[in-house]
């Protein structure tokens, strides 16, 4: 997919608690985000839409990390999809990778039980900060989507009752792929009805809350404040005594750096890098996460 101009909306992260019910709520608008990464990745139709819950799935995350903890996610499905990575920082600074971009041949339709396979998959969540590995967990992945199975790991691995609902609607043009992105999480907290929760996570997947999700002409707190009352209905949402906050914007940001790139060629060793530079004057180096290309020359390793 080309470059485009972009989705003329704002991304945005809204993290909240409906008080009265000890329900944790991340409300998420994800079309940059999801924009710039299949762009980058030049997906085609199935694998934008996998990659596109992946990533929304990994910015509801965000409000769950505090200062520089990160959240690595790694699914793994036995179909064509394979492989796709993931991760997330509390300023909701978020990058991908699927293994497998290109999941359509020509005329072929995106069959749901060959992108995902027979049978069930895996993830893995490893939560680290700055490097140093802080726990990481692993759990089947049995419901051929990431940002389903994310929940089930939440709920399973974590012990926290999780939903998540991710949407996204395209457009027909392959400079401006994505039309809207978004997605939301539900979490019981301690001392939480479960019997109210559970009506809420069904309520979640409705094609009526899909629709609102996806709605982003209306005012932001006006979208959020229809969201929750259909999931509330028939409580008011005074009486769920509801308190939010916006986070910070999420974007398909990498960490990356020309340093970064510089020092995993070391790697090499200066002898085989001397053997490199002898044979091409030039060397480039693309990021697998954000496709950015680095260029060194011998100038850059050494002096003379």
């Amino acid at each position: 997919m080309a470059e485009g101009k972009g989705p003329a909306v704002n991304d945005y992260l809204i993290r909240g608690i409906l008080k009265a019910f000890n329900v944790r709520f991340v409300l998420a608008g994800t079309t940059r985000l999801v924009q710039d990464a299949v762009i980058a990745h030049d997906t085609d139709p199935a694998a934008a839409q996998i990659f596109s819950d992946a990533l929304t799935a990994a910015a509801l995350l965000a409000p769950l990390l505090t200062g520089e903890e990160r959240y690595t996610i790694r699914w793994e499905y036995p179909g064509t999809a394979g492989v796709l990575l993931a991760d997330v920082n509390a300023a909701a600074d978020v990058r991908g990778l699927p293994s497998n971009p290109h999941l359509m041949a020509e005329g072929d339709r995106a069959d749901k039980e060959k992108l995902f396979g027979d049978g069930d998959g895996m993830i893995a969540v490893t939560k680290s900060v700055a490097g140093k590995v802080l726990n990481t967990g692993q759990t089947r992945a049995p419901l051929a989507q990431p940002s389903a199975d994310i929940a089930f790991f939440l709920s399973l691995s974590d012990q926290v009752e999780s939903e998540m609902v991710t949407v996204t609607r395209f457009n027909a043009d392959p400079a401006n792929p994505v039309h809207t992105a978004g997605g939301m999480l539900l979490q019981a907290m301690p001392d939480c009805d479960l019997e109210r929760f559970e009506v809420m996570r069904r309520k979640l997947g409705q094609p009526a809350v899909k629709e609102l999700l996806l709605n982003n002409c209306s005012p932001l707190e006006t979208r959020l404040r229809r969201i929750l009352a259909e999931l509330l209905a028939p409580d008011s949402l005074e009486e769920a005594d509801v308190n939010y906050e916006f986070g910070p914007e999420p974007g398909f940001r990498c960490s990356c750096s020309e340093e970064k790139m510089r020092q995993a060629m070391l790697v090499l060793g200066m002898d085989d890098l001397k053997q490199l530079f002898t044979e091409r004057d030039s060397v480039a180096v693309c990021c697998n996460f954000c496709r950015r290309k680095y260029t060194f020359t011998q100038k850059d390793f050494f002096s003379t």
